[in-house]
């Protein structure tokens, strides 16, 4: 479904959901966690998305 870019930066917030007649079920907790698991080991992860187009997570994590 996309996600809108004034929305993409809330997205890793705790308790955060997508807005939407299509927005599916949850209490907003897996990207969050997501993002502490990346970010414990020294990575990072964010968002491409367009509406109407879809979502890409992309995570790095430093080599060592």
């Amino acid at each position: 479904m996309g996600v809108a870019p004034d929305q993409q930066r809330l997205l890793f917030q705790r308790f955060a959901r997508a807005v939407g007649r299509d927005a599916p079920a949850g209490i907003g907790l897996g990207l969050w966690i997501s993002r502490q698991l990346v970010e414990a080991h020294g990575g990072s992860i964010r968002v491409e998305s367009a509406l109407g187009e879809g979502s890409s997570f992309i995570w790095s994590c430093r080599a060592g």
